[in-house]
């Protein structure tokens, strides 16, 4: 899809950009660059190697989708369970 996307707005500097983005997933994350050029597809933005870097670049502030923030719970909330069932 990227290189798709490439041939359309590159013309012939389509290859050497491509390399480059190829390029960056072998020295940085396959994985990066891999959400960066699903993000910039998502987005209509345009693919070339400058906004992929960015975009992995941005990644360490991005949180993974599966990251998930819990608050701590309270001791207190058990407490509560607990008397209810020695009232039982």
């Amino acid at each position: 899809m990227a290189y798709d996307t490439l041939k359309e707005t590159a013309g012939a500097g389509t290859n050497k950009a491509y390399l480059q983005i190829l390029h960056l997933a072998a020295r940085e994350s396959e994985a990066g660059v891999d959400a960066a050029l699903r993000w910039l597809i998502e987005h209509d933005e345009p693919i070339d190697p400058k906004a992929v870097t960015a975009r992995v670049q941005d990644q360490a502030r991005i949180p993974p989708v599966t990251q998930v923030e819990v608050d701590p719970a309270d001791p207190a909330d058990y407490d509560v369970l607990l008397e209810a069932r020695e009232v039982a």
